[in-house]
């Protein structure tokens, strides 16, 4: 896919359960028949409230966007509109490309995980190139070694000043994400020259960066 969506979706309280089966069960299967790809949905496990929503995705062209953005939020008078607008309390969309191959052509269930970092950074333009070489070849293999997965990485669409990357990081667990803060602690797996790159790198990146934070997040997937 060229282009992602990222979707913030304010739910209803104590709604959220209702939203996420509408999703999975009939707005993720309207996107797959339409030739769209959901890639996940996400909401907080730590920081903010279980009705604070993300989902991401993909469309074939901008041309497309439109068009899979219409199937999402229902036209009409339809009983699908009139379901999710009734759990829906505001909701913001912004058009991300993908880059360093991810999200990969289909994801494996391997991939799949229960906890994802949702990472955001804002860096000057001009310092592209540079930040993204440093994240996929220099940070990823040792996380990587700690069984971390990247499922999808992207940077904002229309260009500004800042600019605002977006990172999925996945894990197995809230503790499997808290373990891989500390690649230096004996047992990680992570060799010393992978560590060496990795404290290099997380250092240029970092000044790099203007902005940077996290959430820890619930993925939900259909069954």
């Amino acid at each position: 896919m060229d282009l992602y969506e990222h979707r913030v979706t304010m739910v209803e309280p104590k709604r959220f359960p209702e939203y996420r089966d509408l999703f999975l069960q009939e707005s993720w299967p309207r996107l797959v028949e339409a030739g769209f790809r959901p890639l996940c949905l996400l909401n907080p496990a730590i920081g903010g409230t279980p009705e604070e929503v993300h989902t991401f995705i993909g469309s074939p062209s901008w041309d497309d966007w439109r068009r899979g953005q219409e199937i999402l939020v229902g036209l009409g008078d339809d009983a699908y509109r009139n379901a999710r607008r009734e759990l829906i309390v505001n909701e913001t969309a912004r058009p991300k490309i993908p880059y360093s191959g991810r999200p990969l052509a289909e994801t494996p269930d391997s991939d799949r995980r229960a906890v994802y970092g949702l990472r955001r950074w804002t860096i000057d333009p001009s310092t592209w190139e540079r930040f993204s070489e440093l994240t996929e070849f220099g940070v990823w293999p040792a996380m990587d070694a700690m069984g971390h997965r990247v499922l999808g990485n992207f940077y904002d669409a229309v260009l500004s000043d800042d600019m605002e990357v977006t990172n999925l990081a996945g894990y197995t667990s809230v503790g499997h994400w808290h373990e891989t803060r500390t690649p230096q602690a004996p047992g990680s797996g992570v060799s010393e020259d992978l560590l060496k790159l990795f404290q290099q790198s997380v250092r240029e990146r970092h000044a790099l960066t203007r902005h940077t934070w996290v959430q820890a997040m619930h993925a939900h997937w259909p069954e």
